[in-house]
């Protein structure tokens, strides 16, 4: 009975704390979005994405931002409202297929190219006091929970994209 309180306690701070970091980074990020490029973070998790996948179906941006289906449509009616994305549609008629317009991919350079060598979002001077060998067990411990918790899916588009913003 101890043992099973003591995990039920773990899981609660892991939970608690992941809620807390996700809350508060995301604001931090949609303040600067917001002001910067007046764009939504909802929005912008989805060109996001697409700069990564040039082309992808709505399911699929559903499965990497963790939203419903209708909420995923509602954003993206608003980037093609926008100009910046477009919706076609697939060889199998009830799947649309997402791309950036150039407008888009020239508003996703542009962030990534203001933001990705010198950044002003408190994360990053925080993680810069973390060591190394902390910051590395963390990476693998939270790798190892999102396999379990999201699938390998989510988890594989996570590290293969966090490998390409080293190369850029």
């Amino acid at each position: 009975m101890k043992q099973e309180k003591e995990l039920y306690s773990k899981g609660h701070l892991v939970f608690t704390f992941l809620r807390g970091l996700n809350t508060v980074i995301e604001e931090d990020i949609r303040i600067r979005l917001k002001n910067l490029y007046g764009l939504t973070y909802p929005t912008f998790k989805i060109l996001w994405i697409l700069s990564f996948d040039k082309k992808m179906t709505m399911s699929e941006i559903k499965e990497i931002t963790l939203t419903n289906l209708s909420n995923t449509y509602r954003q993206l009616l608003k980037l093609s409202d926008l100009n910046i994305v477009t919706i076609g549609i697939h060889e199998d008629a009830r799947v649309r297929e997402i791309s950036l317009t150039e407008k888009g991919k020239e508003l996703v350079d542009t962030i990534l190219n203001e933001h990705s060598h010198s950044t002003n979002l408190h994360l990053f001077s925080i993680l810069l006091k973390i060591p190394e060998n902390d910051l590395k067990t963390y990476i693998e411990v939270s790798t190892y929970l999102s396999k379990e918790l999201l699938g390998k899916r989510y988890t594989d588009w996570a590290i293969r994209t966090s490998d390409y913003l080293k190369e850029i």
